[in-house]
């Protein structure tokens, strides 16, 4: 499926205060997706398209987890980019030696993918 074929169907978006996943996908080309409700969670999307006719773009393992037995079915896309994960947290956790162990691990299992 081309990105102007999605972008012609009612779809989820993805996303909260940062960027939508939705821009991400449509952003490059100068498209906007026919968005008619939204989700914070890739999760929440999958619930809010499972027996209709919208459709969502979410993580390949999360449909493959989860996606057959919610009646979902899975389209190819053509490559829309790259995507960059970030971390942020409330300033005043900073310093915290837990949350600063989190970070690290969670840096150290980014640079090995």
């Amino acid at each position: 499926m081309s990105r102007e074929e999605l972008a012609e169907l009612p779809g989820i978006g993805i996303g909260s205060q940062a960027t939508p996943m939705s821009e991400f996908t449509f952003g490059e080309g100068g498209l906007s997706g026919r968005t008619v409700a939204m989700s914070d969670t890739f999760v929440g999307a999958a619930c809010l398209v499972s027996g209709t006719r919208m459709v969502a773009v979410i993580p390949r393992r999360l449909f493959e987890r989860l996606g057959h037995a919610m009646g979902l079915r899975a389209v190819p896309l053509e490559p829309v980019g790259e995507l960059t994960e970030a971390m942020y947290w409330d300033p005043r956790h900073t310093a915290d030696p837990a949350h600063r162990w989190l970070r690290e691990r969670i840096q150290e299992m980014a640079a090995r993918l």
